[in-house]
């Protein structure tokens, strides 16, 4: 079993189901690919105050949304 660096706030699968994207307590981003169950890459991301409380993936792919129990939401471009 492959685990995330730290405690998962929220997880999101792109459409096709290949990579999940999970927001760590530890305002880090980890991109997984799901057949290997590998990480792929991480991002430590500025934005946010406080630790992520969800996650979500735009119908298209090209955005990612994070909210923190700080406050207001953040929108990332995805370039994959």
């Amino acid at each position: 079993m492959h685990t995330c660096k730290g405690a998962a706030n929220g997880v999101v699968f792109t459409l096709d189901g290949k990579t999940m994207i999970a927001a760590t307590a530890g305002q880090l981003l980890e991109e997984w690919n799901v057949a290997t169950r590998r990480e792929v890459a991480s991002l430590a991301v500025a934005g946010h105050l406080n630790n992520f409380s969800s996650v979500v993936i735009s119908p298209d792919g090209k955005l990612l949304g994070t909210t923190s129990y700080s406050g207001p939401a953040r929108l990332w471009k995805l370039t994959w």
